[in-house]
């Protein structure tokens, strides 16, 4: 019988946390789905883990390492299902993830849509309900998401989609804005007001590896990535978008990295990164974050 989910899980040397979401997976109400493992390149025992698992819906591929983006692509290729969902290794899936979206689809008579689900973040003690959206046009969908964490667990393509949409491989962050945005500009979106995903927060996140030799590298791909979607969908983006918020979004991200910059103790990279955020735009909306930084640079200095 073909699965009428196709979830996509690309991994790298994270076979305990993979386990984890595999298991997630494997205890779905709703039965019929495929799982597609994409192993970009790992080093550690991840084919052991996924064979542990004997659930025949479960198949595994090996690619060497060329991250996510690619992997995730190599998993659109290899799926069978009419909706196409994905899951990072280290999140999970509440048990009724798939048939909330299973529902929600059949009542609106399978459509060629985005479906997308809520999340919350866990990080140790704490939780954190991420928000719904609530409008109900494309421009209104394309802010929201420019302006809050994507949370690719959450979403559900229709195979249509990702067969024009596919992940851009140069990206090695925002490559989830990058697509939804594209898709968001042809196709709609339907929110379903359930918390489903759970996005794990923990030590072994890219995030704590943006400054690997104090390199500036993939905070510069990351704004890079923000600047090739406004310059693509220029024309398309200048109807539903402010002219200025690439240049929030740029200012905003530098600032980002800034703070991720002072937790990693790499402090005289933080204060590039703070100069490189107000050169970009500055906000009074960013103020009580401005603030915060220059104290923390100060106390650190």
């Amino acid at each position: 019988m073909q699965p009428y989910f196709s979830i996509i899980i690309p991994t790298h040397n994270r076979s305990v946390l993979l386990k984890r979401a595999i298991t997630s997976v494997v205890s779905q109400s709703y039965e019929n789905w495929e799982l597609i493992i994409i192993d970009d390149g790992s080093t550690d025992d991840t084919r052991n883990a996924v064979e542990s698992f004997t659930d025949h819906r479960i198949n595994y591929y090996y690619q060497e390492h060329a991250e996510r983006s690619t992997a995730r692509n190599k998993g659109i290729e290899k799926a069978c299902g009419q909706y196409i969902c994905f899951l990072d290794d280290d999140d999970v899936y509440l048990n009724n993830h798939l048939d909330v979206l299973y529902k929600a689809i059949i009542k609106q008579l399978y459509p060629i849509k985005i479906f997308r689900t809520g999340f919350i973040s866990h990080y140790i003690n704490k939780k954190i309900s991420h928000p719904f959206y609530y409008g109900n046009s494309s421009r209104q969908s394309i802010n929201f998401f420019l302006d809050n964490m994507v949370g690719i667990h959450t979403l559900c393509f229709h195979q249509e989609i990702l067969k024009k949409h596919k992940f851009d491989i140069r990206w090695l962050h925002f490559q989830d804005t990058h697509l939804l945005i594209r898709c968001l500009l042809d196709f709609e979106l339907e929110q379903i007001y359930h918390y489903t995903c759970i996005y794990y927060r923990h030590h072994q996140m890219g995030s704590n590896n943006l400054f690997v030799n104090n390199s500036l590298s993939r905070t510069e791909n990351n704004i890079q990535a923000i600047q090739d979607l406004f310059h693509t969908e220029n024309e398309r983006l200048n109807k539903v978008v402010p002219a200025e918020k690439v240049n929030e979004l740029v200012s905003e991200k530098y600032l980002d990295h800034a703070f991720s910059a002072i937790s990693q103790k790499k402090n005289k990279l933080a204060r590039v990164l703070f100069r490189k955020s107000l050169s970009a735009r500055w906000s009074i909306s960013l103020l009580t974050s401005y603030i915060k930084l220059s104290l923390l640079i100060l106390i650190k200095h």
